[in-house]
């Protein structure tokens, strides 16, 4: 049997009498009424050549004795073209919890996850189970503490490793002394499966305090450190030096990073908030075996080294009319690589070793970015409404190693402001208008070439009239520039600046006839041209001209609060243009043309089904007619 196959009799026969309970939040019209947290979730998909299936479901009972979760989630996609891809992924967790007393319960846990893959290169399968029990201990309500104990299994690579998995939380929660707020939380999670071992541990602590009204002051101690291994084929040098058909490589990665933040309370509506970070991380990625025997297939161990000191002043005002903030936020980020070099090898191979370490030396850099930003919300009367967003930036990127060409410098600026007039309780108008700048300046000549200012411009009116419950329009209209120009392209011939540009139209009107019938129009057109830009004369040579026009009308009904059932159309055309010697000459077309349809069945206030469908008939210049189903499926049960 066809895998699609397979899928599909899975999804119909194991879960179909979900298909006739179940519900999903999408139309305003039918709204959702869930009784708790247990929840059964299907999603369908298909689009020309690609299928997706998502499956989710969430189980829970808690009572004064047990307290049982279980989740699971499928995901599957599927590429059915000449050559079949697909990815499966499931992953299942399950948690139960008895009440001994007061103070102690008994824990367990399961987890499971399964992935099989082709997408990549070959065929992935691999799995990650763990069952583990223990006991929790609350000394009062906000303390607890959590040893766990059990085993894991893990499948990678076609190797299969197991044992022992112990884990360990404790947390504290709303602890007060001496005018201080606190908490705390950790958690030790490790594996060791030999030869393999995993870890996943954390800890972070919260402390805080009020020492004026609305000011308070905050610190955050944050800690963690992971470490993950995994097979990767072993190349022939280590297959025959050591006998195995798989490497283990071992990626470990720490952090430490401590945060204060002030928030002063000025008065008047004032306040300043004045935030510091201090983070150092490190990532050491390792290879288990190495042969010595060719040396530039030597897997090295490197680490990377990355310290990063970030510090922000914001102030805030707030009034009945007006919201805004303005502040200066400074980063700072230093990277260093290092090479672990292998001691014990002869000249020859030392010679190599530290040409390879210069050459993960040059990856080294330092980063510091200064943005100044400002945000205003201000209603100026009753009728209109005025927003601003801004930032202006300057970045340093420095690479100490002459060999190493990256060094830049780049200046970004971003405007929005936009402008809401109501003309009357059924009629409002808007316009948008925005402007990014971006300068990037490469310090050494072999990339200068690269050098450009980006200035992207757009301007947006809209519309919005609703004279009544039934009759909505909406109308929106962008003009957008956008004009890349490289510093040096009078002398090289080679670069050319460019520039490209765009009108759009939308509008979206819909109109209820009766209590059930009504229809929607939707309508999107978009003209756009690319071509070679010459900015001191602010002239250009167009080189493509592109019309798209989008239209899609439906005509609905609903019946009963229960049932709605739309059909309509839909159509994408687009037209394709060159130039030549400054004449504009048809190119291509595209077409795609179909019916549609949405269903949304209600049976019950907490199990709902929709569908959507959409038969495509694609047509391009020169070829013949193609007809493409696309359906996408919601199934939503709470119970």
């Amino acid at each position: 049997m066809k895998r699609v196959n397979v899928i599909v009799i899975v999804l119909c026969g194991a879960w179909f009498p979900l298909f006739l309970f179940s519900q999903t939040n999408l139309l305003q019209q039918l709204p959702i009424v869930s009784a708790d947290s247990n929840k059964a979730n299907i999603h369908f998909e298909r689009n020309v050549y690609t299928y997706f299936w998502n499956f989710n479901t969430t189980i829970a009972h808690r009572d004064t004795v047990i307290n049982v979760r279980l989740t699971d989630k499928f995901t599957s996609s599927l590429i059915r073209r000449n050559f079949r891809s697909f990815r499966d992924e499931n992953t299942f967790a399950f948690d139960v919890s008895h009440s001994l007393s007061e103070e102690f319960s008994l824990n367990g846990e399961a987890r499971s996850f399964l992935l099989s893959d082709n997408q990549s290169l070959g065929t992935s399968k691999s799995g990650i189970h763990s069952v583990l029990t223990g006991i929790s201990y609350r000394p009062v309500p906000t303390v607890y503490l959590s040893p766990m104990i059990g085993m894991r299994y893990d499948k990678q690579q076609n190797e299969n490793d197991d044992g022992i998995n112990l884990k360990f939380f404790a947390g504290a929660d709303s602890l007060e002394f001496s005018g201080y707020r606190a908490s705390l939380n950790g958690e030790f999670n490790q594996s060791d499966l030999d030869p393999r071992k995993f870890a996943a541990n954390l800890a972070q602590i919260s402390i805080a305090t009020e020492f004026a009204e609305g000011s308070t002051d905050s610190v955050r101690v944050r800690w963690f450190n992971n470490r993950w291994d995994f097979y990767i084929p072993a190349d022939e040098n280590v297959k025959n030096a050591f006998g195995v058909s798989s490497n283990i490589r071992t990626r470990n990665e720490q952090l430490f990073g401590v945060q204060n933040m002030l928030l002063y309370n000025i008065g008047a509506g004032l306040t300043t908030r004045l935030t510091t970070t201090v983070e150092s991380r490190k990532i050491a990625n390792a290879f288990r075996y190495k042969s010595l025997s060719v040396l530039s297939a030597i897997p090295f161990n490197t680490t990377v080294h990355e310290f990063r000191l970030e510090g922000a002043m914001d102030v805030l005002y707030r009034s009945r009319s007006i919201l805004s903030s303005v502040g200066l936020h400074i980063s700072e980020r230093d990277e260093k690589h290092l090479l672990e070099k292998i001691d014990g090898a002869d000249q020859s191979f030392q010679a190599f070793q530290e040409n390879r370490a210069r050459q993960e030396s040059r990856l080294d850099n330092t980063a510091l970015r200064s943005t100044l930003r400002g945000n205003l919300s201000a209603l100026l009367t009753s009728d209109d409404e005025l927003s601003f967003a801004g930032s202006a930036s300057v970045l340093r990127y420095d690479t100490p190693d002459s060999l190493n060409t990256d060094d830049r410098d780049e200046l970004l600026f971003n405007l929005a402001v936009k402008e809401t007039h109501r003309f009357s309780p059924v009629f409002q108008a808007g316009i948008t208008a925005e402007a990014t700048l971006g300068h990037i300046v490469y310090l050494y000549k072999d990339k200068s070439a690269n050098n450009n200012w980006n200035r992207i411009f757009r301007l947006s009116p809209e519309l919005i009239y609703r004279p009544s419950e039934t009759f909505r329009i909406y109308n929106k209209f962008e003009v957008l520039a956008n004009y890349t120009v490289f510093d040096f392209e009078i002398m090289i011939p080679t670069v050319k600046s460019y520039s490209y540009r765009q009108v759009a139209f939308l509008d979206s009107t819909s109109y209820d006839i009766t209590p059930k019938v009504g229809i929607d129009l939707f309508a999107h057109v978009r003209i756009f041209e690319r071509g070679e830009l010459k900015w001191k004369e602010f002239s250009e040579r167009p080189q493509q001209y592109i019309e798209e026009v989008t239209f899609s009308p439906q005509i609905r009904y609903r019946y009963k609060e229960q049932w709605y059932f739309a059909v309509g159309f839909r159509s994408f055309a687009q037209k394709r243009f060159r130039y030549v010697n400054a004449a504009r000459q048809f190119e291509s077309t595209f077409l795609s043309a179909g019916p549609t349809t949405h269903i949304v069945l209600r049976f019950s206030p907490q199990s709902q089904i929709e569908i959507s469908g959409w038969k495509e008939f694609q047509r391009q210049s020169g070829q013949r007619i193609q007809d493409f189903s696309n359906m996408t499926m919601n199934v939503r049960y709470f119970f």
